[in-house]
């Protein structure tokens, strides 16, 4: 299952990453990937859709 988390920049820049959970088998540990979307525009609160569906 994935989520989006929203993370705040030192310089006031808004970035959106998808973050989805797995199971590592050999560690034994629930542990998650992060990957960067985008950055979110002020003025209307969306992602600009480059790659990402």
């Amino acid at each position: 299952m994935a989520s989006l988390v929203y993370l705040k920049h030192k310089n006031g820049t808004t970035y959106v990453y998808e973050n989805v959970s797995y199971w590592d088998k050999k560690s034994k540990k629930p542990k998650s990937k992060r990957k960067c979307i985008g950055h979110l525009d002020p003025d209307t609160g969306s992602v600009p859709l480059q790659t990402y569906v």
